[in-house]
């Protein structure tokens, strides 16, 4: 059936409702001949001509379900729109979308405040802020709030460092001197920066200079003990340490003159013997291969006899065994009351005073033997050991100008087996007094 191009509708009562049972009716005229045709409400609402989709939900909205005639669906809006992380959002069918955001208070961000996931609020911030990641207490960087931090608005003073004041406005601590340097000052003060003091200074190149006069002997490293510091040779090194080894050992430069280190002085003092009223003194200690020869000094020797008495001096070669013959001396004594030598000899000690009634040393306190004895190489074994000296003493006369004596002893004894020891002692009678030193002699 073809609709004719004219067609008339009969309006509806507008007091009836329409029901399945009802009907449109259309009259059409064709060749002067008029048709009616009736059609069934319920055949209009079943079929694809005007057919509207059954149910739907509240809110929802008809939409073209494909590209036939008649297609529709009730579909919920939201599937109109998607959006996601790489295209952002996009309209099912359309190529734009119109996207409006909610108005704000003005110099603000959306963000989440929280380290929760929330829905983005504006974050508003105030004059001289920054928006940072900032600590509980105030610090910037913490990854629990985000919200507006402090930050300095105003001019920073120059070559200065910025240091962070929690809640409050960037300070900055200023150098005041080149060679400062910033000093921690706690938690209870912002660091600052401080002159360089005490033993060092920094320049603004940051070179470190040791001031003069300024270590102190505590501060040096510790070293061995019995030592001191110094150079070895003639050329430039660093300091070192000189360890004594041995007793008596001085520091000194080696003949040769380009080097020092210790060793043993021309004269060291080895022993010292004091004398009060005893038959015999003497040394079996001092004697050793480390000196060449040894020095005996006699410091007012006063024998314990008036005006009979000789000093003499014996010899050891095993332990304090002193030998009593072998002997080949000779004691020449110069007598200022006759400016006359006399000469005497012994072959049982060496004299070291003369020995006759004339030359003999008398018992006065105040004018006792004085002088000294050498005595050559006496850990040797090859030759004998030569003694020389000189000694002077007031003799039997009671007055200096008549009775003083001088006296050079020399001799040895006549073996060539190493020297153990010496000792001294007058005949006749004891030493009443007097000191004896010993040296070694390198």
């Amino acid at each position: 059936m073809t609709i004719p191009a004219v067609v008339s509708i009969l309006d509806l009562g507008t007091t009836a409702a329409a029901t399945a049972g009802m009907r449109f009716e259309a009259s059409y005229t064709s060749g002067g001949v008029q048709t009616t045709v009736q059609v069934d409400i319920s055949q209009i609402m079943s079929t694809g001509f005007g057919t509207l989709p059954t149910a739907g939900g509240t809110g929802q909205i008809l939409n073209k379900a494909s590209g036939s005639d008649f297609a529709a669906v009730w579909s919920d809006a939201s599937s109109f729109v998607a959006a996601n992380t790489t295209s952002g959002l996009t309209v099912a069918g359309s190529t734009s979308l119109a996207v409006a955001l909610a108005s704000v208070a003005g110099l603000s961000v959306l963000g989440v405040a929280g380290t929760a996931s929330a829905i983005a609020t504006a974050l508003v911030g105030t004059t001289g802020q920054i928006f940072g990641v900032r600590t509980s207490t105030g610090g910037f960087f913490n990854a629990t709030t985000l919200m507006p931090g402090p930050f300095q608005t105003s001019s920073l003073a120059a070559f200065g460092v910025v240091i962070a004041e929690g809640t409050s406005a960037l300070q900055v601590a200023a150098p005041s001197t080149a060679g400062n340097i910033l000093v921690d000052q706690g938690t209870a003060a912002n660091p600052a920066f401080r002159v360089v003091s005490g033993d060092i200074t920094l320049s603004s190149s940051g070179t470190a200079t040791i001031g003069s006069n300024v270590v102190s002997y505590a501060k040096i490293q510790a070293g061995t003990g019995l030592a001191v510091l110094g150079f070895a040779t003639t050329a430039s090194s660093n300091v070192t340490t000189f360890v004594a080894s041995a007793a008596n050992q001085v520091l000194q430069v080696a003949t040769t003159g380009s080097t020092i280190g210790w060793g043993l002085p021309a004269q060291v003092l080895l022993n010292t013997i004091s004398m009060n009223n005893v038959a015999t003194a003497g040394d079996t200690t001092s004697f050793s291969a480390s000196y060449r020869s040894f020095l005996v000094t006699f410091d007012n020797v006063v024998p314990s006899v008036a005006t009979t008495a000789t000093l003499q001096l014996q010899v050891a070669t095993s332990g304090s065994t002193f030998i009593s013959g072998g002997y080949v001396c000779q004691a020449p004594t110069l007598t200022s009351q006759a400016n006359t030598v006399s000469v005497d000899t012994s072959t049982s000690v060496i004299l070291l005073s003369g020995s006759r009634a004339t030359t003999q040393v008398g018992n006065g306190t105040t004018y006792g033997v004085n002088g000294f004895v050498r005595i050559f190489n006496p850990t040797g074994t090859t030759f004998r050991k030569m003694i020389t000296g000189q000694l002077s003493y007031l003799g039997g006369g009671t007055a200096v100008a008549t009775g003083l004596m001088s006296v050079n002893p020399s001799g040895f004894q006549d073996l060539t087996n190493a020297l153990t020891g010496f000792q001294v002692s007058f005949s006749p009678g004891n030493i009443q007094t007097g000191t004896l030193k010993v040296y070694g002699l390198t």
